[in-house]
């Protein structure tokens, strides 16, 4: 999620793009080279922007600044900003996923914003199991198909729901895929960074 401070004069989706046309607004993040960090190079690309690079120690961190003032912007978990929003302290501005999240179903996504730079936005942060290398293809495919069967269990789903996860089963060769095309998303956006020092 998106949120900002209300010193920041920053409302909506149009407000945090103009915003960063100066190069000056302080966008937190909740700890370097995290999705954070990717999220925030995404839109600039996306937008044409620039935002000034702020790490925290973690995104409760990022939001308790964007309470206090002495942040702009920041990009926690939703989880994470939730209470904040509840209680009137910080502008939510949008969710960075394709959909809206269900524990924040008011706050619109980027690509609702109409904005043409914005359409068909999507930057979420993901997880994945693993194996070792050398892994026999039949004990990966078990494991995948095992954590498949746990992705529909209605239980986990609504658990995962309360802690604010969103669960999006991949099998191996789709996950792969995504994998390898994202490993060379991200690669690209760590050569090309200028990050101050």
């Amino acid at each position: 999620m998106i949120v900002a401070s209300k010193k920041s004069g920053i409302t909506d989706i149009q407000g945090l793009v103009d915003a960063g046309s100066d190069g000056n607004t302080l966008w937190g993040i909740g700890g370097a080279w995290t999705h954070w960090d990717f999220l925030k190079m995404e839109f600039e690309k996306a937008t044409s922007t620039k935002y000034k690079r702020l790490v925290f120690d973690g995104g409760a961190t990022a939001v308790n600044n964007v309470a206090s003032g002495d942040c702009a912007v920041a990009t926690p978990f939703v989880s994470e900003a939730l209470a904040q929003v509840d209680a009137g302290n910080i502008i939510p501005i949008a969710v960075t996923s394709s959909e809206r999240n269900p524990m924040a179903p008011d706050v619109p996504t980027l690509a609702e914003s109409g904005i043409p730079e914005l359409e068909g936005f999507e930057s979420v942060m993901w997880r994945a199991f693993v194996a070792p290398a050398g892994t026999p293809d039949e004990v990966t495919k078990v494991l995948a198909d095992a954590i498949g069967k746990v992705c529909e269990n209605e239980e986990f789903l609504k658990k995962a729901e309360e802690a604010g996860i969103t669960i999006e089963y991949k099998g191996l060769d789709e996950f792969k895929a995504y994998y390898e095309e994202n490993h060379e998303n991200v690669k690209a956006m760590i050569e090309s960074a200028d990050f101050e020092k």
